[in-house]
């Protein structure tokens, strides 16, 4: 789902703007999504949100598969939207030079 590309992608310009390298191999995912916490402080409920939504999308994509349901997919775009949000205030913040 592109939802959670986006979330991912989020994750990865934080990381990359706190001068980390991406996690790579087996649960690479996993990990990006944690590391949320302590690139921008973000919330237990966020980032709980979103390893459930990598969790049951399992290398698939939602819509072709039919596991998620049309309100599960709106509730990831608006975690999506959430954190990109979350991400451009805490550069604006932080990291003023990248944007």
């Amino acid at each position: 789902m592109a939802a959670f590309n986006v979330a991912l992608q989020s994750a990865t310009i934080a990381l990359l703007a706190c001068g980390y390298d991406l996690p790579k191999g087996t649960g690479s995912h996993q990990r990006m999504i944690d590391t949320l916490k302590y690139t921008i402080g973000a919330d237990a409920r966020l980032v709980d949100e979103l390893q459930a939504f990598r969790g049951k999308r399992g290398g698939t994509v939602y819509e072709s598969v039919g596991i998620a349901s049309e309100s599960e997919i709106q509730e990831m775009r608006q975690l999506a939207v959430e954190l990109s949000d979350h991400v451009m205030a805490w550069l604006k913040t932080h990291h003023r030079e990248l944007l």
